[in-house]
């Protein structure tokens, strides 16, 4: 019977040690395989993140871009207001330029009657000079 029991023990320290190493053997394998998990989950996320920073950089981008177009808008637009003022401006000047230059061609007409006037009354008074020589000539007998 004691060697029954020494037998049934020595299997049973057996069995312990047999399922000991088994139970080392699969937590170095757990180990091994979680820090395989681990490394591919560390490298996805380092991936991903540099995704994200690549993502957030054109955005950025893309949002400086948007600005700046928005600020070439809004100068093109004070641009196209203020030309806007000038064509109004001009076409105001250039209509008061138009109303001087119509007077003054109505002045120019009325100088130039007022001269062809007096030139005809020139011609009347040399005419009547003319005469009146001939008639003191006629008269002196020269």
């Amino acid at each position: 019977a004691l060697l029954l029991v020494t037998v049934s023990l020595h299997t049973s320290a057996s069995r312990w040690h047999s399922l000991t190493l088994e139970l080392e053997e699969r937590e170095d394998m757990h180990r091994t395989e979680l820090a395989t998990m681990q490394l591919k989950f560390k490298t996805k996320c380092g991936s991903v993140d540099k995704q994200i920073a690549a993502l957030e950089k054109e955005r950025d981008l893309a949002r400086i871009k948007l600005r700046e177009k928005t600020q070439e808008l809004a100068a093109k637009k004070a641009d196209t207001a203020q030309l806007t003022r000038a064509a109004k401006e001009a076409t105001s000047r250039r209509a008061g330029v138009e109303a001087e230059l119509a007077d003054a061609l109505e002045t120019n007409k009325e100088k130039e009657a007022a001269v062809a006037s007096a030139g005809d009354e020139l011609e009347e008074m040399k005419q009547t000079s003319f005469e009146a020589l001939k008639s003191c000539r006629v008269r002196t007998g020269v």
